[in-house]
Order: C-alpha cells, then structure tokens, then sequence
C-alpha cells in the first residue's frame, strides 16, 4: 500500500511542477503568453495546488482518487488558458493518472481481499 500510494504522490507532484514551470513561462516567456494576466495566471496555478495538496493527503483514504481527478480536469482547463504545449503536457498526464490509479485500484483490491480471507 505505501508504495501504491508513494506511486500516486509521485506523479500528483510532478505534474505539480510542470503546472507550476508552465505558470512561470506564461508570465515571464513565450510569445503566446502575453495576453495573459499575471492575476489569473496565479489564482488558476493557487486552485490546481489546493485541490492536489488535499488529493495528496487524501491518497491513503477514499477521498484523494475523486480529489485526484478534479485536479486532472482542473489542470486541463488551466493548461488551455496557459496555451502552448500545456495541453498536450496535461494529456500526458491524464493518461499516467490514469494506469497510476488502475495499479492503486488493484493494490487496494488486493489489501481487501487479504484483509477478509485473513
């Protein structure tokens, strides 16, 4: 299970980052971000970091895969608004959520079943 779980923060936190380094090239480089305003560019990055903070700390529970997945649709929202390759960064890791939650799936089934045989 900790490793299941040390899987999922994993990927949460590096696609953390590429959101984060996405904000900073909106704000400060790239010929498409100049329209942008620094204001949204920051409350949208501030959104996407609450709600995987709470994913995070929620993985070991029941309530971090929904969590989890608000924070995947808000990342794809937020990688639109930003332009460039972002969206297609965000899709990327849509997907490694996804099998990242299949393998959490099977360990947690896993644990279940051991749990009530035992």
């Amino acid at each position: 299970m900790r490793t299941a779980r040390a899987l999922g923060t994993a990927v949460l936190t590096l696609e953390l980052l590429v959101v984060f380094f996405g904000a900073l090239v909106a704000q400060f480089g790239g010929s498409t971000a100049h329209h942008l305003s620094t204001a949204y560019i920051w409350i949208g990055f501030g959104m996407v970091l609450l709600t995987y903070v709470v994913a995070i700390g929620g993985l070991g529970q029941g309530r971090g895969g929904c969590f989890s997945w608000i924070g995947q649709i808000a990342t794809l929202a937020y990688s639109f608004y930003i332009g460039g390759f972002m969206p297609y960064l965000a899709a990327i890791f849509v997907v490694l959520w996804y099998f990242t939650i299949k393998i959490l799936g099977r360990v947690l089934q896993a644990k279940n079943e051991g749990s009530d045989q035992g």
